[in-house]
C-alpha cells in the first residue's frame, strides 16, 4: 500500500511541476510561490495559496502552508498543509493530502479524496479513500 502512495505522490508532483516549468518564481522570506503564465498551476512552498471565487486552477500544490480554495480546481496536492475548500463556487475534482488538515464547507464540493495522517472534515464518505 505504501508503494502505491509513493507512486501517486511522485506522479502528482511530476505532472504539476511539468506544468509549472515555464513558471515565474517569486522568492521571499515567507517561502516560494510558483505559477505558470496563466496561473492555472500554483505551487506554494512554505507560503499560502488562494484560488478566489472567480479563479480557475488546473492544479494546486501546497507544502507547509495554507490553501483557501473558493473556485474550481482539477487537482490539489498538499503536504503538511491546512486546506479549506469553501463556497458554492468551490469544487475540487481530486485531492491528495499528507498531514495537515482538509476542511470542506459552505456548499463546496470535492470528488475523490485520498489522505494520509490528515484531519478531514465536511467530506462525504463516498469521496474518501483512506490509505
Amino acid at each position: 500500500m505504501r508503494l502505491t502512495i509513493w507512486r501517486a505522490f511522485l506522479l502528482a508532483m511530476t505532472l504539476l511541476l511539468a506544468g509549472a516549468i515555464p513558471a515565474l518564481a517569486q522568492s521571499s522570506e515567507e517561502g516560494w510561490l510558483l505559477a505558470n503564465e496563466d496561473d492555472s498551476v500554483l505551487i506554494g512552498i512554505q507560503r499560502d495559496i488562494s484560488v478566489g471565487p472567480g479563479d480557475v486552477a488546473e492544479g494546486v500544490v501546497i507544502v507547509d502552508g495554507d490553501a483557501l480554495i473558493e473556485g474550481p480546481v482539477e487537482g490539489l496536492f498538499g503536504v503538511d498543509a491546512d486546506i479549506v475548500v469553501r463556497g458554492t463556487g468551490a469544487s475540487v475534482e481530486r485531492v491528495f493530502t499528507i498531514g495537515g488538515s482538509l476542511s470542506v464547507d459552505g456548499g463546496a464540493t470535492v470528488g475523490d479524496v485520498t489522505y494520509v495522517d490528515t484531519d478531514v472534515s465536511g467530506v462525504s464518505e463516498t469521496a474518501v479513500k483512506r490509505t
